[in-house]
């Protein structure tokens, strides 16, 4: 891989030289499995006109690959920067995005929850995210994007004081719900440090009247909703 954003943290004519990684080219390298994950999987190499001394002499290029003398394997758990709910799509949108690449197999639904409120408090609403099918389910990437089936969607419609609006609506989440790809877990999001919603969307899809029966026997007719509906 290829560094692009990277810039020398310090004054370049030395005989070593130290290179910050930016965090778009960290995660590039994060993102890809079986590259850098210790010394056996990392090698430099460098192309023509990468270096030269202070003779403006070229150097030599390292097309086979250097090993490192020194790996130190990632330890920085991955952090949830924000979410993003879209209530007025077919099927409810969760969007989140994390500070470095997370597999997409290691995110665990029935350990996410929305929560009404960001303190601890026994009238919160709770939903468990449980059910929620992801959008890439072979992604290793810092966004991931979860779809809400029917029944989900319905909990989510019937539970009045939850993500009615950006107030009340925040994220939580379990010990290990989220893990990179070093085997790191996100600390748990708990009540205290609930996160709140960045980007909400509100429902502004009109129900449907997708089918009814009527019983003329017996005297009634039940109709059918695309969503929860109250009574006129």
């Amino acid at each position: 891989m290829r560094l692009s954003n990277s810039s020398f943290v310090a004054e370049r004519h030395r005989t070593n030289l130290t290179i910050q990684l930016s965090e778009e080219d960290l995660n590039r390298i994060k993102a890809q499995y079986d590259l850098a994950e210790s010394s056996s999987s990392t090698f430099l190499s460098t192309e023509p006109g990468a270096f030269s001394d202070v003779s403006n002499n070229p150097g030599s290029i390292v097309a086979q690959g250097l090993p490192p003398l020194q790996h130190i394997p990632d330890a920085t758990p991955p952090v949830l920067r924000r979410f993003d709910l879209n209530m007025s799509s077919q099927q409810i949108q969760l969007s989140l995005s994390f500070s470095e690449p997370v597999p997409a197999a290691r995110l665990q639904p029935h350990r996410l929850f929305l929560t009404s409120q960001s303190t601890p408090a026994s009238t919160a609403s709770v939903l468990m995210l449980q059910g929620a099918q992801i959008q890439d389910p072979a992604a290793n990437q810092t966004q991931h994007t979860f779809f809400f089936p029917p029944p989900l969607v319905r909990d989510l419609q019937l539970a009045r004081q939850l993500c009615t609006g950006q107030q009340n609506c925040f994220f939580s989440s379990l010990e290990q719900a989220v893990q990179d790809m070093a085997g790191n877990f996100m600390p748990a999001l708990n009540a205290s440090a609930a996160l709140q919603v960045a980007t909400y969307v509100s429902d502004a899809t009109p129900p449907r009247c997708t089918a009814f029966q009527l019983n003329m026997d017996q005297g009634w007719a039940t109709l059918n909703f695309s969503e929860v509906v109250d009574q006129p």
